[in-house]
C-alpha cells in the first residue's frame, strides 16, 4: 500500500513539473516569435537595408527583453499581458536600440583614415 502512494505521488510530481515545464517552453517560443517580429516591424519602420535585417532581428529580440524591463520598472506590466501590447511595446523597444546602434556607428568612421 505505501509503494502505490510513493507511486501516486511520483506521478502527480511527474505532472506538475511537466506542466511547468511545458509552461515555459511555451512562454520562451511566444517570446522569441514577439521579438523576430519586433524586429521586422522596426527594420520596415526604420527602412533598414535588407542587409541590416539579421542584426535588426537580434536587436527586436534585445528590444523584446528592453520594453519588458521598463514596463516591470514602471509597474505597467499588465499592458504587455497580451499579444497586441507585447508587439507594440517590443518594436519600440527594438526600434530604440536600432536608433542607438546606428548613432553609435555613425559617430565614428567605419574605415580608417589614411593622410
Amino acid at each position: 500500500m505505501g509503494g502505490l502512494i510513493v507511486l501516486a505521488l511520483i506521478v502527480i510530481a511527474a505532472i506538475v513539473v511537466g506542466g511547468f515545464v511545458l509552461n515555459v517552453i511555451g512562454a520562451l517560443i511566444g517570446w522569441l516569435l514577439i521579438g523576430l517580429i519586433a524586429g521586422y516591424l522596426a527594420n520596415y519602420f526604420l527602412k533598414g537595408r535588407a542587409s541590416d535585417l539579421i542584426g535588426n532581428l537580434v536587436l527586436g529580440l534585445f528590444g523584446s527583453v528592453v520594453s519588458g524591463i521598463l514596463l516591470g520598472i514602471t509597474h505597467m506590466g499588465n499592458l504587455d499581458n497580451n499579444f497586441v501590447g507585447s508587439l507594440i511595446f517590443s518594436t519600440l523597444g527594438a526600434m530604440l536600440l536600432i536608433w542607438l546602434g546606428r548613432a553609435i556607428k555613425f559617430g565614428r568612421p567605419s574605415t580608417p583614415r589614411y593622410r
